[in-house]
């Protein structure tokens, strides 16, 4: 699940793709007690979403996959000047379906976009030959309601030092604390 903070309060945003919805849960009690606040959107098979807020808006940041067997899927985007009322925008970039050409979970998100160094990177799954095979930061360099663009981070990052050496699946950073996920077991394609 992904976290983020609304006014002080935890909310979290479980992996609800086998419901066709993307829930808000907030926290009633930290860390075990938490109850569905709203969907954000419903009808729709997306996985590792992120919610955050940037530049005054929040966005939403998923992977949608259209047919129920492909493994294929392609980056969404979402933003809402409220993020509890339910009124997420579809951005104009997921017409051009980013990543849908690539297999294995490639393009995904690895985590929720992390401020560093004035700019805003997003962890990306960067899976060629398998599921979960690893990771590349992604810098975001330009997100409004009309546009996106995104680049491989040129800058030395430590989640790309641990990319080369681990093969995490997943980071997040908040403060001076990290927390990865590192897949140690795969079945690569044939």
């Amino acid at each position: 699940p992904a976290t983020f903070a609304l006014d002080g309060q935890p909310f979290l945003v479980p992996e609800s793709c086998a419901d066709r919805t993307i829930e808000i849960h907030a926290c009633v009690e930290f860390p075990g007690r938490w109850r569905l606040a709203c969907y954000a959107l419903q009808d729709i098979d997306a996985a590792d979403t992120v919610i955050f807020q940037h530049n005054g808006r929040w966005w939403l940041i998923t992977s949608i996959r259209i047919e129920r067997e492909s493994s294929q899927r392609f980056l969404s985007i979402f933003h809402t000047d409220n993020v509890l009322d339910g009124n997420w925008q579809a951005h104009p970039i997921n017409a051009r379906r980013l990543y849908q050409d690539k297999q294995c979970g490639f393009g995904r998100n690895a985590g929720p976009p992390i401020a560093w160094n004035g700019k805003l990177l997003r962890p990306m799954q960067s899976s060629s030959r398998y599921y979960g095979q690893s990771m590349t930061m992604m810098e975001i360099e330009t997100l409004t309601p009309e546009e996106f663009r995104e680049c491989p981070l040129r800058a030395a990052h430590l989640a790309s030092a641990l990319a080369r050496r681990f093969s995490p699946h997943h980071f997040s950073q908040i403060e001076d604390i990290i927390a990865v996920d590192i897949r140690d077991r795969h079945r690569p394609l044939q």
